[in-house]
């Protein structure tokens, strides 16, 4: 696995999207590829039962340079996604565990509670509209984050709801926390 340099400390130096991520030059997703740990996995098994079958003898002679070239490009595509994550310093784990914690609290005055919405008191429209509009106010580390995910942000600071949580899940997952954004919510 080749080691992503980090350029600066802090947040910024963090770069999230690799090239594996960029279609013309352009970064072609919402979330960077080794956000996708599910998705990884299902490759890696696939990978790993195809390399079985050809140590073992149970591809057929013909469809061995087939299989062999199906299994380099398994390894090729794992390889690019391995080295697109970054590496994090201690400093800038506890800077985003930091950010995002706060982050996680503002999102969670976003959100109405639980039981609000299981007795039917929340306003359908209004939720879509704090999903949509800048209504959350970020930081300085916040915003940082933010502007690397490629999200809109206000002249006053604020993104929309879907994009306070596209942050935050990213960046949990960067740092091994979970990314379930119902866990912000108020009971």
């Amino acid at each position: 696995m080749a080691e992503v340099v980090v350029k600066e400390s802090g947040i910024d130096g963090i770069e999230l999207f690799g090239e594996v991520d960029k279609v013309n030059g352009k970064v072609g997703s919402e979330y960077p590829v080794w956000y996708f740990e599910p998705h990884i996995q299902e490759i890696r098994e696939e990978a790993t039962k195809l390399e079985h079958r050809l140590r073992n003898g149970l591809v057929v002679e013909k469809g061995k340079p087939a299989a062999q070239a199906e299994l380099a490009k398994y390894k090729e595509k794992l390889d690019k996604i391995d080295s697109s994550k970054p590496v994090l310093s201690g400093r800038q784990k506890d800077e985003i565990n930091k950010a995002t914690e706060d982050l996680g609290l503002k999102i969670r005055e976003g959100k109405f509670s639980t039981s609000d919405e299981k007795r039917g008191l929340v306003d359908p429209h209004e939720v879509a509209e704090r999903m949509m509009t800048p209504c959350i106010k970020l930081n300085e580390s916040q915003m940082a984050m933010a502007h690397k995910m490629g999200c809109r942000i206000s002249n006053d600071g604020k993104v929309s709801g879907n994009d306070a949580d596209r942050v935050w899940k990213t960046y949990r997952r960067l740092i091994g926390e979970s990314t379930n954004t119902e866990m912000l919510r108020k009971i």
